[in-house]
């Protein structure tokens, strides 16, 4: 039986980033590369992701893309 996603696992892009951030925050690596959804939540940016090797999915918000933008770049 395959599983319906509710409403905020629809919305949002999904997409490969690298994270630039401080190493060890929220259990990311800098340099390592996680498939991530971005979306949008009120006035917030959302990144939510899955830790290799843990349960559930970790997300961060952020103000603005500048914020965004100090801890992941897209990949190439």
């Amino acid at each position: 039986l395959k599983k319906e996603p509710n409403k905020r696992e629809r919305r949002g892009r999904t997409m490969l980033l690298r994270y630039i951030g401080r190493d060890g925050s929220r259990n990311l690596r800098v340099g390592q590369v996680y498939e991530v959804k971005v979306f949008t939540r009120g006035e917030s940016i959302r990144v939510s992701w899955i830790v290799p090797g843990e349960r559930g999915t970790k997300s961060c918000a952020y103000n603005s893309p500048e914020a965004l933008a100090k801890n992941w770049e897209a990949v190439k």
